[in-house]
């Protein structure tokens, strides 16, 4: 796969893309999710003002639009509330891409830019819901990562119900860490 961008000249410049296994993950959510990011932007993707930050797909999954306004994505565990979504719609089945640039800002048609850029050595990245503590999505900690190489969830997407209407089901919920990771 090609990419057209263009250099510092503002010349058009072809480069070959690589791709990468994603992260295998079973989301069960229906919420927006962080689907794709990269913490080492050399020129995968160029923001409005030309320059190369890290960056951050949201997935929404929904077979409604959504508004990101008022959640929070954040890159420190301890402060869950660290940077708010303006408004930020997703169509149905859609994705939005923010800047981790620390410009904080909005850009032009619609760009978005967080108060905090990723640590390419890895660490916590995650969605947060409009409360400030729910946790909706996050990777704690990401691995280090390569230049312009992003990472991820590999969607695959089961389109049959797992259960139909009138079927019986059985569920564990364990009531202590007693069973560890057997349940």
């Amino acid at each position: 796969m090609l990419q057209r961008t263009r250099n510092a000249r503002n010349r058009t410049v072809r480069q070959r893309l690589q791709l990468e296994s994603l992260e295998s993950r079973c989301l069960l959510v229906a919420g927006p999710f962080i689907s794709e990011f990269v913490a080492d932007n050399n020129d995968s993707l160029l923001d409005g003002d030309g320059d190369s930050p890290d960056w951050i797909e949201i997935r929404n999954r929904d077979s409604s639009p959504i508004d990101l306004e008022g959640w929070f994505l954040t890159d420190d565990a301890n402060q869950l509330d660290k940077w708010r979504f303006p408004s930020a719609p997703i169509e149905a089945d859609g994705y939005f891409v923010v800047f981790a640039s620390g410009k904080d800002t909005a850009g032009p048609a619609g760009e978005i830019h967080t108060n905090f850029s990723l640590d390419r050595d890895g660490e916590f990245l995650a969605l947060v819901e409009p409360d400030g503590a729910t946790i909706a999505h996050a990777f704690a900690p990401f691995p280090a990562q390569d230049e312009d190489i992003s990472y991820g969830v590999f969607e695959n997407v089961l389109e049959a119900p797992l259960l139909e209407t009138g079927d019986s089901a059985r569920f564990l919920a364990p009531s202590d860490n007693a069973l560890g990771a057997a349940w």
